[in-house]
C-alpha cells in the first residue's frame, strides 16, 4: 500500500485535492478518487494487495471507506483467504458499523476512513499497533487527513509552528513520540482508536488495549507455541498468486519468517560489500532452497535519496534508510510483496527491554539480565530502554541555554505522556509498564523508517504484526523474552539447520548460551574499532549490517558539505532551540575524525532537510 489523503468539511470544500497529493511520497502506480461538495479522498497503492477499487459503500449507499492495508481472514472451515482476495474494505466497514469488539477481532493492518453521507460526517480508525499512520490536522470546520505529512502540507491552511517538545525527543530518542508531530495541530492517531469529526472533532477513544496476563502454556511448550505462531502468521500472509521475497540479513529475525513460510521466498540481502552479513544470508537461503540476490548499495548514492526519505518520514525519525530506495525496483521485479524481519527482536527476543549494561573501556554491552524491577522507577526504566538513544549531555551540545534549561523536563514529560493510558490494574511494575510502551510506541524507531521507504514502491508485510502473535506477545512472562532463549528454541522447531548457522553478528550458532553471545559481541565489536583505526578492516570480515553512516558523513562530499553547513543553517535557526557554536562544536569533533557523531548529525540534517522543503514559522 502507499496510503490515503482525504478533506472533509459540512460546509464544502475549496480546496483542491490535487494540492495535496502532489506533494504524496509515493511511487503507487494506481489511484482510487471519490468525492462530492463536502468530502474528498484517494487512495494510491500498487494494484497487488486488496486492489478492489475504492471507495467501498454500504448497502445504504450512505456511508462509505476508504481503506490502506488489508485483513487476514478466516472463512467458516478455519482456511486462509489471500489478502488480494478478500473482501478486506467490507469486512472493516462491517466492523465498525457492529462496535468496538468487532474491530478490536480484525486481524489485519489497517488504516480506515470512513465518510458518512448523510451524517455529515468522517471517522478515521487505526488498527492495533497503528501499522499505517494516518495525521490530521483541523482548520475551522474541515479536517485534513493523510498517511503522509508531505501531503498535509500542500493544504494552504496546514499548521507549520514547530512542536518544540517533538525536537527534544527526536534529538535523544531518534524519534517523536505518542500523538504528536513535528508540527504543532498535526496529530498523529493512536493505536486503536477512532475519532470522528463532523465541524468538531471528538476526542479519539479506544477500541482495544493490550491486556497482559498470564500464559495458558508452559515455558517448555512455548517455543512450540511460538513456533505454531510463526507458520499461521506466515501462512496468513502468503498468496497463491502473488510472488513474494523477504529481505534476509545475516541475522535471526528475517532467518525466522524464512523458516515459518512453506511457500518459497526471494531472499534480497542489501549491503555495501559481500560482508559476512551477505555471506550467512546466502548460506541460510541456499539451505532452504530459495533463490538469493545481493543487491549492493553505493554508500555515494545514500545522499542521492535522502530528500525522499525525509518526506517519507514525516521529518518524525532518524533517516537512515535512504540507502533502501534504490535496490527497491530489483526486489519489485522479482517480486511483489516483500517480508521485512522488523520487530521480531522488540516484540519476542527483549531487545528494547531495560537490561543490565557492562561497560569496558567506554564500550556499552547489554547483558542478558533485566534491571532489577524493585530498585527503579518506571521513567528510569524507559530511559534505560532506550536502545541506542543518544547521550541527553549530547543532546546539551547543541541546545541554547534556554532550551537545555527545559530539556530534562521535557524529556521526562514525554515519557510519562506515553503512560498515561496503561491500565495499572493488570501489572504496575516499572518493567511492564515499559513493555506498554514498547508495543505502542518504541518499537516503531527503526520499523518505520525502513518500512515507509518500502512501502511507496511496493507492497510489505511484516509477520509479527499479526494478531495472534501480538496476543502470545501479551501471554509471554518478560523473562522468557530475555533473554531470547524461547525465540531462538522456536526457530530450532522451525528449522534446525536454519538455527544452527552462525548467527552473522556474532559468528555463533543460534544454540548458543546468551552469556557465550554477549562476549562474542564485545570481543567482535573491539576487534572491528582496532581494525577500523588500523586500517585493516576488510569487507569480506565485516560483520556490521549498515553502511557506515561515520566515514560516510566524512567521505561524501555533499554530505560532509551540510555536515559543515550545519551551524549557520537558517531552518535549524527556526526552531528556537539550537546554539550555532553547539551544533559546529559537533560537526568538527565527528569531521575530523575526534569522535564518532553520525547519527546524531544524521538527525540534525533530517531536522534541516525537514525545514527546508515544507518550511516553519518559528515554534513554541
Amino acid at each position: 500500500m502507499a496510503g490515503l489523503v482525504a478533506m472533509f468539511s459540512p460546509d464544502g470544500l475549496d480546496v483542491s485535492l490535487s494540492d495535496l497529493t502532489k506533494r504524496f511520497p509515493s511511487h503507487a502506480a494506481k489511484r482510487d478518487e471519490w468525492r462530492d461538495a463536502c468530502f474528498a479522498a484517494v487512495r494510491l497503492h500498487h494494484g497487488k494487495v486488496n486492489p478492489a477499487p475504492q471507495p467501498l459503500w454500504d448497502e445504504t449507499g450512505n456511508v462509505c471507506v476508504f481503506m490502506d492495508g488489508h485483513l487476514y481472514e478466516e472463512d467458516e472451515g478455519g482456511h486462509h483467504q489471500n489478502p488480494e482476495g478478500s473482501p478486506s474494505a467490507a469486512a472493516c466497514l462491517r466492523a465498525y458499523q457492529a462496535g468496538p469488539d468487532a474491530l478490536a477481532a480484525l486481524n489485519g493492518n489497517f488504516a480506515l476512513i470512513i465518510y458518512d453521507k448523510k451524517r455529515r460526517s468522517v471517522t478515521l480508525v487505526s488498527d492495533q499497533l497503528n501499522t499505517r499512520p494516518l495525521y490530521y490536522f483541523q482548520a475551522g470546520r474541515e479536517i485534513v487527513v493523510s498517511s503522509h505529512i508531505a501531503a498535509l502540507t500542500g493544504h494552504p491552511r496546514c499548521p507549520k509552528i514547530l512542536n518544540r517538545q517533538a525536537l527534544h525527543e527526536l534529538i535523544v530518542y531518534r524519534q517523536v513520540l505518542g500523538q504528536s508531530t513535528i508540527y504543532h495541530g498535526i496529530e498523529r492517531l493512536e493505536p486503536a482508536s477512532i475519532v470522528t469529526f463532523d465541524g468538531q472533532l471528538s476526542t479519539p477513544h479506544p477500541y482495544w488495549t493490550p491486556e497482559f496476563r498470564a500464559p495458558t502454556f508452559s515455558r517448555r511448550e512455548a517455543p512450540i507455541v511460538m513456533a505454531d505462531g510463526f507458520r499461521k502468521a506466515a501462512q496468513r500472509r502468503v498468496s497463491r498468486n502473488l510472488r513474494h521475497g523477504v529481505l534476509l540479513s545475516g541475522g535471526l529475525d528475517s532467518r525466522a519468517i524464512l523458516a515459518s513460510s512453506e511457500k518459497p521466498l526471494d531472499c534480497f540481502t542489501v549491503g555495501s560489500s559481500e560482508n559476512q552479513q551477505v555471506q550467512t544470508a546466502r548460506k541460510v537461503a541456499e539451505l532452504r532452497g530459495a533463490p538469493h540476490h545481493f543487491l549492493p548499495v553505493d554508500p555515494d548514492g545514500f545522499w542521492t535519496h535522502f530528500e525522499e526519505s525525509v518526506r517519507l518520514t514525516g521529518g518524525m525519525y532518524g533517516c537512515q534508510q535512504a540507502h533502501f530506495s534504490p535496490v527497491l525496483d530489483a526486489v519489485k521485479s522479482v517480486c511483489d510483496v516483500v517480508f521485512i524481519g522488523n520487530n521480531m527482536d522488540a516484540y519476542f527476543r527483549g531487545n528494547f527491554l531495560p537490561a543490565r549494561k557492562l561497560t569496558i573501556a567506554g564500550s556499552s554491552q547489554r547483558l542478558p539480565i533485566l534491571i532489577d524491577d524493585h530498585q527503579t522507577d518506571e521513567v528510569t526504566a524507559l530511559f534505560r530502554a532506550q536502545k541506542q538513544a543518544f547521550p541527553r549531555t549530547l543532546a546539551m551540545r547543541v541546545l541554547t541555554n534556554e532550551a537545555a534549561g527545559e530539556h530534562e523536563s521535557r524529556i521526562t514529560d514525554s515519557v510519562r505522556e506515553l503512560i498515561r493510558n496503561y491500565d495499572r490494574g493488570m501489572d504496575d511494575s516499572p518493567l511492564r509498564v515499559c513493555d506498554f510502551v514498547l508495543l505502542r510506541y518504541l518499537a516503531q524507531r527503526f520499523t518505520f523508517p525502513n518500512i515507509l521507504c518500502i512501502r511507496s514502491r511496493m507492497d510489505d508485510e511484516v509477520l509479527v504484526w499479526d494478531r495472534d502473535l501480538v496476543e502470545l506477545y501479551l501471554q509471554m512472562p518478560l523473562k522468557w523474552r530475555h533473554p531470547d532463549a524461547v525465540f531462538r528454541a522456536a526457530l530450532g522447531r522451525l528449522s534446525l539447520p536454519l538455527a544452527k548457522v552462525p548467527y552473522a553478528d556474532t559468528g555463533l550458532p543460534a544454540t548458543a548460551h546468551p552469556y557465550a553471545e554477549t562476549a562474542s559481541v564485545m570481543i567482535n565489536r573491539s576487534l572491528r574499532y582496532l581494525r577500523k583505526k588500523t586500517g585493516t578492516l576488510r569487507p569480506d570480515t565485516d560483520r556490521e549490517p549498515w553502511l557506515d553512516f561515520d566515514n560516510m558523513l566524512r567521505r561524501v562530499a555533499p554530505l560532509r558539505e551540510r555536515v559543515a553547513a550545519l551551524s549557520k543553517s537558517d531552518a535549524l535557526a527556526a526552531c528556537g532551540l539550537f546554539d550555532p557554536s553547539g551544533i559546529e562544536g559537533v560537526a568538527d569533533d565527528h569531521l575530523r575524525g575526534d569522535k564518532n557523531l553520525g547519527r546524531f548529525l544524521l538527525i540534525l540534517l533530517t531536522i534541516d532537510s525537514w525545514i527546508r522543503q515544507f518550511g516553519a514559522e518559528g515554534s513554541a
